[in-house]
This record gives structure tokens, C-alpha cells and sequence, in this order.
């Protein structure tokens, strides 16, 4: 039997962008895949444009829900999923036509992988929106057989990143690891407890098979920071009660890493209420200096702000623990 994809689509409110997501997906190339979609209570246009495809495609299969978040959603998903591997796929981005017949060639090449990563590229029609992260990784092309040593290199050189729409995973792994639900970027815990607690056997390609669409109201440009440093909050204590002992590097820097991604949020929050034009300025400096890792700014800049005093003595503690 052909290997077979399920494509997972949280769907809310995204009617001016979700027939040409959509539409990424019927074009593949590779036949064998379903699309799943779950529409989180949307209260535009959405619905009927799911329908439209659902009603003419038998491969694109419909769900309603009350709105419960994109985990609840993606979880959803997952447990009616029937495919050899699933792919988290957002409502607003479009996927390259040879996607899917990429992988299904390596998978199908090597049948002990467990999971594929790859590269994505942003894209904009807003030039308003000062917000362009980097979705691409090192050490391509070669096998890896521990995830956690592969999530490891990429702290170290800066190019870790945890969209889940930047990989795709046999289905035995994802059936047994749900979302946490009530949190926003929850996928700062699923991509390490996939990666780093499972220990899969991935292939790490240099294919640029993911288009993200950066856009005003979105997850990661949404405007309601009080939820999102909340959720950071969450991930943090979740991350930290979970940390094993002794404590591996590993997952000392992927706290480090939901530290600062916290840092961030609450630089960006105190600047936005005065100020915009120095919110796009703080962004900016704080993604130089995440690239750079220049620790005595970085620090001279977060002692202005007294909430950041506890998240400093956290990364302090944190690197007494890499180097002990």
C-alpha cells in the first residue's frame, strides 16, 4: 500500500486566506493523503469554505468545534487520523507542490525514519508587519538515530525552532503525545517532548517545502501579550517540573530558550503600550541579540524592566547547571 499522509488544519476565522492554503493542498502532486480539517468555531466565512472543499474532495473531511484553541483542535485531529504520517498544517500558509512526494520518497527510501525536517520561508502582503522569523536548519542529509542529539546542535548554533509545520512524523509517534490545551505557543512543549523525550530517528533535509504567511491577528503577531506571557509562564513550570536529574544540557537550553522567548514577550508588551516605533526597534535588538548571544547587553537591557529580575536568576541557575 502507498504511504499515506494526514494533514491536520486548525481552521478560525481565516476566510481571506484559507481557499489559497487550501488550495496548496489539493495541488500536491503526491495523491495519497487526507486532509483534515477542524474549524474552531469560527465566526466568518471559514465554515463554508471547508465545506466547499469537503462536500466536492472525499480525501477532505470536515469537524466542528465549539472554539477550544488550536491544541484542542489539533489533538482532535490526531486521534481521528488515519495515515502512516501526520503533518500539522496552519490555515493561513501555503505548502510547496512537491511537499508530500518528498517525503513519501524518504520514507519510503527509509522505512526505520520516524520523522522529517525541513526549511520554510516567510512571506508578507502587510509591510507594516516588522516580524521575520528564520525557519532554517544545519546538518543536513544525514541520518540521525537520537533526535535529542540533533535538538542539541541546533540550540548551540541558534537555529532551533519549533513549528510543527516544519516536519512530519509517523503517526505511532504523534497518537501518544497530545497538545496542552489552554496555552498559546504550545508548541514550545510538544516540539521537545516529540524530539528530545522520544528520541526518534529523523532525516534533516535542505528543501524549502513550507510557505509562512506573517499577518496581523495571527498567533505570532497577535496582539493579546497578557495571554502569551501567560502561556510562557505555563511552559516554563511545566518544563522546569518535568526537567530530569541530573539535568542534560539538552533540556537546560530548551528552558533557557522558553526564557527568553518570555523575555521577549514582556519587553515587547511594555514598549507597545507607549510606543510603537521602539516595539519594532526592541524587536529588532532582541533578535540580534538572540542570534549573537551577547549575554552583558542583553542583560543590561532586561535589568531596565524589574518583572525580569526572577526570569535572570532562572537563566543564571540554568547556566550553573551546563556548567556543573
Amino acid at each position: 500500500m502507498a504511504f499515506k499522509f494526514s494533514i491536520i488544519v486548525p481552521v478560525y476565522n481565516v476566510e481571506n486566506y484559507l481557499d489559497e492554503a487550501l488550495s496548496s493542498l489539493l495541488r500536491q502532486d503526491y495523491k495519497n493523503f487526507e486532509v483534515i480539517l477542524i474549524n474552531d468555531g469560527s465566526t466568518d466565512r471559514s465554515k463554508g469554505i471547508c465545506l466547499s472543499y469537503s462536500n466536492k474532495y472525499s480525501n477532505f473531511l470536515y469537524i466542528e468545534q465549539e472554539n477550544q484553541g488550536q491544541s484542542v483542535a489539533r489533538n482532535k485531529g490526531i486521534k481521528i487520523a488515519t495515515g502512516d504520517a501526520i503533518y500539522f498544517f496552519d490555515s493561513d500558509d501555503i505548502l510547496t507542490t512537491d511537499a508530500l512526494s518528498s517525503w513519501a520518497e524518504k520514507f519510503i527510501k527509509n522505512p526505520e525514519l520516524d520523522s522529517i525536517l525541513f526549511n520554510a520561508k516567510t512571506f508578507s502582503e502587510d509591510s507594516k508587519i516588522d516580524f521575520n522569523p528564520v525557519y532554517e536548519r544545519k546538518h543536513y542529509n544525514s541520518v540521525e538515530s537520537d533526535s535529542s542529539d540533533y535538538i542539541l546542535k541546533s540550540l548551540l548554533d541558534n537555529t532551533y525552532f519549533v513549528s510543527p509545520c516544519c516536519y512530519v512524523t509517523k503517526v505511532k509517534h504523534i497518537k501518544s503525545l497530545m497538545f496542552e490545551a489552554g496555552i498559546k505557543h504550545e508548541d514550545e512543549l510538544y516540539y521537545p517532548k516529540l524530539f528530545v523525550q522520544k528520541k526518534l530517528k529523523i532525516l534533516v533535509i535542505n528543501e524549502t517545502l513550507f510557505h509562512r504567511r506573517v499577518r496581523a491577528g495571527s498567533t505570532m503577531t497577535g496582539g493579546n501579550y497578557q495571554v502569551r506571557q501567560l502561556s510562557y509562564l505555563k511552559i516554563i513550570k511545566i518544563l522546569l517540573d518535568e526537567l530530569q536529574q541530573p539535568p542534560r544540557r539538552v533540556d537546560i537550553l530548551i528552558i533557557n530558550h522558553a526564557v527568553d522567548n518570555y523575555i521577549s514577550s514582556l519587553l515587547i508588551n511594555k514598549i507597545l503600550i507607549t510606543n510603537i516605533k521602539k516595539r519594532k526597534t526592541l524587536i529588532k535588538i532582541m533578535l540580534t541579540l538572540k542570534r549573537k548571544k551577547s549575554l552583558k547587553i542583553k542583560q543590561a537591557i532586561l535589568t531596565l524592566i524589574p518583572e525580569i529580575k526572577t526570569l535572570i536568576k532562572i537563566k543564571n541557575k540554568l547556566r550553573h547547571l551546563i556548567h556543573k
